[in-house]
């Protein structure tokens, strides 16, 4: 099934560059490698220009010495662009025709259902993170890897009797080396440990939160080079701890926000971004819920002043889900509805300090979403999968039902979407648009 036509995107082209005119070149006779002056790339002009020095010389050698005359090498070098503009212009078509999501190649997933699944750029792997539920000590650290990079799953827990901790909401994050750090949990047990893998072993570091963190959720920050935990203690007081090394944390001073339970986010271009909501299982579970959001551009040392929305709902319902904040490339997203009366605010931030509703759908409860590049896909509270290609604002249900899978995640262009079941599903392919989502 091909992919479907998004006649909201606007019509792509692709403009072949062009060879610059036999002026641009060097003068005097052929061949090139008799000339007085030798050659080098000029950027970002098109074609050549006289150069001097060991660079031109170097580039002469390789590239102009082996034709017999300007003509000869324009014809070789146009040869290539010819067919590097071809593809590129395939591509762009492809893109054009707009988002497809199918779901299919499920497979039986890690040790027990995750809570969080990553991917590991620097192994090529898809990562699973959460509270044992079953094969261990209930609500101990699990982690689990890919072993075909995609559907097959390692289903022994990674993480030895030793390094493991209490880690009630599955929190984990990977940096781009591959070292990984998941906090632990509880007032009484494991809120003053983190558990790390630096590349070969997993080792438990005890003592290094003071007081202990009841359910904190961890990030990696890769322009600073810093880790960043947060999360609230017993007695309700948000607590920041930054690290370069996961062994040793520094108590960093925490924005004063309403809500402590803090969700974290972090995006490529070194901002970070904290979600407190009301409620640890979404954000309250009222007809009214809030949240408070700050962000942090300097590693999780400072943060900027709350950032709070109350989002009205027509019941109080049992159900609230609250989305892990998202970059789509150009913003951050977030999703908060409630199942019971199918409600859903997005919201969205260009630099996750200062959020806007974008859409209110009132149909639809999405339980969480992902972005590959700018394509948002979503799943609802009733299994169905849908996308927008417009930072969130409008939406298309797809023809895809995933039945109870309710998490999304993304990476290597691909996404993937865990259940109940432990099992995985990943995509995308060829769904198709069936209609829009309000």
């Amino acid at each position: 099934m091909g992919r479907p036509a998004n006649p909201n995107l606007p019509s792509p082209t692709y403009t072949p560059r062009t060879w610059a005119t036999d002026a641009a070149y060097p003068g005097g006779s052929d061949p090139w490698s008799l000339q007085p002056n030798k050659v080098e790339p000029a950027s970002p002009a098109e074609g050549f220009v006289p150069a001097t020095g060991a660079s031109a010389e170097e580039v002469n050698k390789l590239f102009a010495d082996g034709f017999d005359t300007q003509a000869d090498q324009k014809t070789y070098e146009q040869g290539l662009r010819d067919g590097a503009n071809a593809y590129l212009q395939s591509l762009v078509d492809y893109l054009a025709q707009g988002p497809a999501l199918r779901f299919g190649q499920s497979t039986t997933g890690p040790l027990t259902n995750p809570a969080r699944i990553l991917f590991n750029k620097a192994t090529r792997e898809w990562c699973a993170s959460g509270p044992l539920t079953t094969g261990g000590t209930t609500n101990t650290s699990f982690f689990s890897r890919t072993t075909d990079y995609r559907t097959s799953w390692n289903v022994t827990n990674e993480i030895g009797a030793g390094a493991q901790i209490v880690c009630w909401n599955g929190a984990c994050a990977i940096d781009p080396n591959g070292n990984i750090v998941i906090p632990g949990a509880g007032n009484a047990s494991d809120g003053d440990k983190v558990t790390e893998y630096n590349g070969a072993t997993w080792t438990k570091h005890a003592g290094v939160f003071s007081p202990n963190l009841l359910n904190p959720d961890v990030t990696y920050d890769p322009i600073s080079g810093n880790w960043i935990v947060a999360g609230a203690s017993l007695a309700g007081t948000l607590y920041v701890y930054t690290s370069t090394n996961r062994s040793a944390w520094t108590s960093r001073t925490a924005p004063a926000l309403t809500w402590k339970n803090a969700i974290l986010g972090s995006n490529d271009l070194g901002t970070v971004v904290m979600m407190c909501p009301a409620s640890l299982l979404g954000f309250g579970t009222g007809s009214t819920g809030q949240v408070s959001f700050s962000s942090s551009t300097d590693g999780g040392v400072t943060w900027t002043a709350e950032d709070f929305h109350t989002l009205t709902f027509a019941s109080s319902g049992t159900s609230p889900y609250l989305g892990r904040p998202k970059w789509t490339g150009t913003k951050w997203i977030v999703v908060a509805s409630n199942a019971t009366d199918l409600k859903t605010y997005v919201l969205t931030s260009p630099d996750g300090a200062t959020w806007t509703v974008v859409a209110t759908l009132t149909s639809v409860a999405i339980t969480n979403v992902a972005c590959v590049g700018e394509l948002i896909a979503g799943v609802t509270s009733t299994g169905r999968v849908i996308f927008s290609t417009d930072d969130g604002v409008t939406w298309q249900w797809t023809d895809e039902d995933v039945s109870t899978w309710k998490v999304i995640h993304a990476g290597a262009g691909r996404f993937i979407m865990n259940g109940s079941t432990g099992a995985v599903f990943v995509g995308p392919g060829t769904g198709t648009g069936v209609g829009a989502v309000t």
